[in-house]
Parts: structure tokens; sequence; C-alpha cells
């Protein structure tokens, strides 16, 4: 996320500059202009705070109460899943491939990419199947997000671990990337 922050930043810098140096742009333009990156990226910041505080607990179930959620099951094969790391709740909006999905958490909408799976050209059914259009609970390895932007996380909904479902359905294939191992020898289990 800093990286994120650093890149906003940036590009607000060089905008101000190219807006100081055309001569013929309004002060209070700019300002407002500035104001509201600034508020958009703080709205951003303190959505993904907000709702990484939700269900910091790791035994089974973990509590979501008062957050408008379900109760979420830990199933056994989830027990690789790394403790004290961010946990959030969202739901599903979309299904770009069979390991991304899109999730809307406090009005929000991020991509989400899933740690240790990669779906190749496998269809996008079983993904959609299991997690379209329901609550999830995402929770963070060690990277937040990739280069393209999306989150990595593994994925739960239903008492279904989504990214060991997927492995197990030979609907993906093991695909482990450092740092984010905390589930590489669970996800070994299906590498041929």
């Amino acid at each position: 996320m800093k990286t994120k922050q650093l890149i906003s930043l940036f590009t607000l810098a060089l905008f101000m500059a190219a807006c100081g140096s055309s001569g013929g742009t309004d002060d209070s333009a700019v300002q407002t202009q500035v104001a509201e990156l600034l508020a958009n990226q703080a709205a951003t910041n303190a959505a993904l705070q907000a709702a990484a505080t939700l269900g910091q607990a790791t035994s089974a179930p973990i509590s979501t109460a008062g957050s408008g959620t379900e109760n979420f099951t830990l199933p056994p094969e989830s027990g690789c899943l790394p403790v004290g790391t961010d946990r959030v709740v969202g739901t599903v909006t979309d299904i770009w491939k069979g390991d991304e999905i899109q999730v809307e958490i406090n009005g929000q909408s991020f991509d989400v990419r899933y740690i240790g799976v990669d779906s190749g050209s496998l269809s996008s059914d079983v993904n959609s199947e299991l997690v379209l259009g329901k609550q999830v609970l995402l929770v963070r390895d060690v990277t937040d997000v990739d280069q393209y932007g999306r989150l990595l996380r593994y994925v739960l909904t239903d008492g279904v671990f989504v990214n060991y479902e997927l492995l197990k359905r030979n609907a993906a294939f093991v695909s482990i990337e450092p740092p984010d191992q905390a589930c590489e020898r669970t996800f070994n289990e299906f590498s041929n």
C-alpha cells in the first residue's frame, strides 16, 4: 500500500507542477482537485484499515458480528492460514478469471488475486460457483498488493477454503510465489 501512496503522491506532485507552470490555471481549482485526490486516497486507506480490523481471531468460527455479515467457519484445510495478518470481509461482485475476483469492501471495489493458485486458461465456472455474489473472508499472507494493484489473499466462504477447493477440483494449479508461502505445504498436495 505504501508504494501506491508514493505513486499517488508523486503523480499529484507532477500534476501540481504542470498546473503551476501553465500560468492559466486557477489556484483554487488546483487546490480543490488536490483536496479531492487526497480525500479519495484517505477514504480508500480508511476503508481498508477499517475492514482489516474485522475477524482478527484465528479459530473457527470467525465472528464478524456487528458488521452485517455471517460467521465464517474455517475448514480443516485452512489450518495453514497465517496468524496475525489482515482479515477482511467483502462481497464478491464479479469474477475476472478462475483465480481473480472483484470484491466490494465497505462500499469500495477491489480486485483480488488468489494466493498460491493459477487458473491459467481454465474456465472461471468453478470460481463463479464458489464465490459469485457471496460474502467472503479475505486473509493476507505477507504481500498486500501485487504489481497490478490487486489484493493478494486467501479466500474463504461458506466453510470452504476457495484457493484449496480450486486445486482440489482441478480448476487451478499450484503457483507458490515467495514470500506468500504460508499454505505451500498444504497446496503442494496437489502438485504433480
